[in-house]
């Protein structure tokens, strides 16, 4: 197993990312670049439990691609005519059932 690692971890050092099987996994800082944001962005993601991190060793921490995709997919915002009927139905059925706790 040593052996393997030692083969393994200069690659996957200079080419940051790296496949296993059908999965493509990225370095953090290649993260942080496909969302946009910083290094610690994307760390604080992962304590909010966002998507995973895998760390073969102390100092690599990979994502897995398709996880991250997922979770963008997942993110979805809904728009301001959305949050509007949300809020207009809201309001309606809390005066709906103010008024049939006062009757």
């Amino acid at each position: 197993m040593k052996k393997l690692n030692e083969k393994v971890e200069p690659s996957i050092r200079k080419n940051r990312s790296f496949s296993k099987g059908n999965d493509d996994y990225f370095s953090l800082a290649e993260v942080a670049s496909y969302l946009d944001i910083s290094v610690s962005g994307v760390k604080q993601k992962i304590r909010e439990g966002a998507f995973r991190s895998y760390k073969p060793s102390a100092k690599l921490v990979y994502v897995k691609l398709s996880e991250l995709k997922d979770w963008i997919e997942n993110s979805v915002q809904a728009s301001w005519q959305e949050i509007d009927q949300e809020a207009e139905s809201y309001l309606l059925n809390s005066k709906f059932n103010s008024l049939k706790v006062a009757a």
